[in-house]
């Protein structure tokens, strides 16, 4: 709700005068009964935040561009706002932090599964009769694509390549 400027001075002279927001809400319904009373958060300060303001916002999503994969600890060590600012400044601009982990090695079963799977998924597939028209295509893209990952995955074993690559 917007309040014209002569209610917001009245606002602002009934807070100084009570020094309490409770009071100063109370004061403003007794001394203007034929005004819209405002409700509690109104009178409540509104303190300007300093760590998520936007000069360290601008700050730290330029460091974020200029390095995607720094970390929001060294960001918070080169800025002048905690961690948790730098978080909130992720969330506000929907950026998500998170840390890449590369596995590091494939163990001997991890073919054998990938195979089982798509050849129980291309089975799932085939068995079910539930598919109607408009998924027929959908569905078909994911039979083709169980195939091929099932015979690229038989060919690798069949081929005897190594299966504990390392990256």
């Amino acid at each position: 709700m917007r309040y014209m400027k002569a209610e917001k001075v009245d606002m602002i002279f009934v807070c100084g005068e009570c020094r309490q927001i409770r009071e100063a809400v109370r004061l403003y319904t007794e001394r203007f009964p034929d005004r819209i009373h405002p409700s509690f958060s109104i009178f409540i300060k509104k303190r300007i935040k300093k760590a998520t303001n936007n000069r360290n916002s601008t700050n730290i999503l330029a460091a974020i561009a200029l390095n995607p994969h720094i970390s929001t600890r060294q960001l918070e060590r080169e800025s002048v706002c905690r961690r948790q600012s730098v978080l909130r400044i992720f969330h506000s601009n929907k950026f998500h932090p998170f840390h890449i982990s590369f596995r590091e090695e494939l163990h001997d079963n991890d073919f054998q599964n990938r195979v089982q799977f798509c050849e129980w998924a291309l089975q799932r597939l085939q068995e079910d009769d539930m598919v109607t028209a408009s998924d027929s295509a959908l569905s078909e893209r994911a039979a083709a694509a169980v195939i091929w990952t099932a015979i690229k995955a038989k060919t690798k074993i069949s081929m005897g390549i190594n299966r504990r690559r390392r990256r």
